[in-house]
């Protein structure tokens, strides 16, 4: 995901069109406290957190150098993540799915509902035409 080039708060490091229909969606229908940006290099983030958060080059579709597995599933124990919906790439949503009991993505929605291959652009399209509607 592509970041800012200079420390950040969580909910503004992230610069992509793909965060921003993501971070929009999660907005229009959860408060601010229960939104979580998980990071390849922190684990999960509070995304309204005034934490300043460097730029980093890692992701969990490298072969090293992101977070333990078993922190991950220590900070959701932390935070007490019970329910999530996940917007994000494979890799991301199957990390969320070891950490947290009940999570839901898009793919699951559109599996569900025979919309094909979630692919970044229908996923763009999906969020933009149903910001407010909740599907968990």
């Amino acid at each position: 995901m592509t970041k800012r080039n200079k420390p950040s708060k969580p909910k503004n490091l992230y610069i992509s069109t793909y965060f921003n229909f993501c971070s929009g969606y999660a907005e229009s229908v959860t408060s601010l406290n229960k939104i979580f940006i998980l990071s390849a290099k922190h684990g999960f983030l509070k995304y309204n957190d005034e934490q300043i958060i460097e730029p980093y080059e890692i992701s969990f579709n490298n072969k090293t150098g992101y977070i333990p597995q078993k922190l991950l599933n220590i900070q959701a124990k932390h935070y007490n993540i019970k329910t999530a919906f996940v917007l994000g790439g494979v890799n991301y949503i199957n990390r969320a799915k070891i950490a947290i009991k009940n999570v839901f993505c898009l793919q699951d929605i559109f599996k569900e509902n025979n919309l094909g291959i979630a692919g970044i652009g229908k996923q763009n399209q999906f969020l933009k035409n149903n910001v407010g509607v909740k599907f968990w």
